[in-house]
């Protein structure tokens, strides 16, 4: 039986949702509930550092918790890949459409730059700019994100 952990951590901004096992047929229903309900309430992080598995079938959880993080304002970043995951999604185009980061670090650390660069615009009175940019493009035709 294929079995995933996920467990949160908070790490401001973000809440780091760490994946542990395998994301296939049989876990991705609960990744999609997960994620979808921590992305309620904060952006997300989700660490692969620990899977174990990515099953070509877990791709549409992955676009759909993407599509889910829209509308709720919040953002959603996949960190640690490894490099049969990052394989995986670079066949399927996906990585030019969902927003990965090499680490957990270089996510957190593009936010606090962010977050500076308002402060400093805050204090000299300059327009404020938006968060860390996830850059949403390619083609989805070919999969069936229902």
């Amino acid at each position: 039986m294929q079995s995933l952990l996920l467990q949160p951590h908070s790490a401001h901004p973000f809440l780091v949702l760490e994946a542990t096992g395998e994301l296939d047929l049989h876990t991705q229903d609960q990744f999609e509930r997960e994620v979808g309900r921590h992305l309620g309430v904060s952006s997300v992080v989700v660490d692969f550092s620990g899977l174990d598995f990515l099953a070509i079938s877990a791709l549409r959880s992955l676009i759909v918790c993407h599509r889910e993080a829209g509308p709720t304002g919040h953002q959603l970043f996949y960190a640690d890949a490894s490099p049969q995951t990052l394989r995986l999604l670079s066949l399927s185009g996906l990585d030019a459409v969902l927003p990965v980061a090499a680490s957990v670090a270089e996510v957190l650390g593009a936010s606090a730059s962010v977050d500076r660069l308002r402060l400093a615009r805050a204090i000299s009175g300059e327009r404020s700019v938006g968060g860390v940019v996830d850059q949403t493009s390619g083609d989805l035709a070919q999969l069936d994100v229902r």
